[in-house]
């Protein structure tokens, strides 16, 4: 193969490399509010089913009317509500690991 060849094999293997971390995230809740605002999430990022592998729910959260969300690997905390608000739409999927997970203090319910 010619220099040129690797060069761009480089490249293009960095690139897929640099969407595929930039996709696959963890997201947590950053403070009390609606799912759909970008300051009720850590890093400013609206979780979905699409930009993230794990979504903590650490506050009280809701989804308002209007509004749909689709999820994976979506865990509830202890002592927190997720409120899917009359109008809104929350569909759980079914991928890899444990789909909805419900922390009770008592151990952990899925």
């Amino acid at each position: 193969m010619s220099m040129r060849l690797h060069g761009l094999i480089l490249v293009f293997g960095f690139i897929l490399l640099a969407t595929s971390s930039s996709t696959a995230q963890s997201i947590t809740s950053a403070q009390n509010g609606p799912w759909n605002l970008t300051s009720t999430w850590a890093g400013g990022v609206i979780p979905d089913f699409s930009n993230s592998t794990a979504i903590t729910v650490a506050h009280n959260i809701n989804i308002p009317s209007g509004y749909s969300v689709t999820v994976d690997q979506l865990s509830i905390n202890v002592s927190r509500t997720l409120t899917i608000d009359n109008g809104g739409t929350m569909i759980v999927t079914n991928g890899t690991g444990n789909d909805l997970t419900f922390n009770t203090g008592f151990g952990t319910a899925k």
